[in-house]
């Protein structure tokens, strides 16, 4: 395993793994980290799962985040849709700690708050 180069290891076994556990993975060091963050990654990813007419992916930026659909013939994304984060942040500020069925666990860096955001409707609460 140690002989395996890291762009075998992180192309073609981890995009093969299903998400949670690909999130996992993300904790094993700094690079994994850093490469398994990578928009190469994610496309790869994404046409390797078994994905739906429907599914979309969220790309976070330091002031908004937009929603893509994924385009699983070509490994890309379609337009996107902008949505402005409906909670008060600051730049860099916003953390996602979980999600499950397109909600998100969101942490606020500056302030530890947790809130419940759908991003589809823009409803959010605070836990």
């Amino acid at each position: 395993m140690a002989d395996l180069p890291t762009h075998t290891i992180v192309f073609e076994i981890l995009t093969r793994l299903p998400a949670k556990d690909v999130g996992r993975s993300k904790s094993v060091c700094k690079q994994w980290y850093a490469l398994l963050s990578t928009q190469d990654f994610v496309k790869i990813h994404c046409s390797r799962s078994v994905v739906s007419s429907n599914q979309r992916v969220l790309l976070i930026d330091d002031l908004t985040c937009s929603v893509r659909p994924i385009i699983s013939n070509n490994n890309d994304y379609g337009p996107s849709s902008t949505v402005t984060f409906p909670f008060h942040h600051q730049n860099n500020d916003v953390s996602i700690l979980s999600h499950l069925n397109g909600l998100l666990c969101v942490c606020l860096n500056h302030t530890y708050e947790l809130l419940l955001w759908n991003p589809t409707t823009t409803a959010f609460k605070r836990l």
